[in-house]
């Protein structure tokens, strides 16, 4: 089980983990690269490559007593969500996955908890999407001016 860039492994634990565990699952929890403990105390960040952050991690697991090679699952969730499955295009040993990506887009998430004061509006705009000196075309912006940002 693998959790996102703000959430602590052992968050897993009380709602997955331990329900897994009582299913007679043996549930490995950890941080890959630029999670929580990987970051913060060995400031280890994130790394594009995640098939070397799981193998690792398969690789170690396989070594622990009671394993079942040919029951391996791997369960992401959020950032986590986001990296299991280009992880799983090149580490074949799961025999299953479950993808819980969370946030599709992280700037809508962050632009929610603006106060309305400092949201952006519909009507600003990224220059280098319109080009200097152009308008959107967005009908909401009719009659308004638009901001460049």
């Amino acid at each position: 089980m693998v959790n996102g860039a703000d959430g602590a492994a052992g968050h897993l634990w009380p709602g997955y983990g331990y329900e897994a565990s009582v299913r007679g699952y043996n549930v490995v929890v950890f941080d890959g690269s630029g999670q929580q403990r990987m970051l913060f105390e060995w400031g280890i960040p994130f790394r594009p490559d995640w098939e070397h952050v799981i193998t690792p991690v398969v690789d170690a697991t396989l070594r622990l007593p009671g394993v079942d090679p040919e029951r391996l699952a791997l369960f992401g969730v959020s950032q986590g969500g986001y990296w299991v499955p280009h992880a799983l295009a090149f580490e074949h040993r799961f025999a299953a996955a479950v993808i819980d990506d969370g946030v599709v887009d992280v700037s809508e998430a962050w632009h929610a908890m603006l106060s309305p004061k400092l949201r952006p509006s519909p009507c600003s705009v990224v220059e280098k999407e319109i080009g200097r000196g152009q308008r959107s075309g967005n009908p909401a912006c009719a009659g308004r001016s638009e901001r460049v940002l």
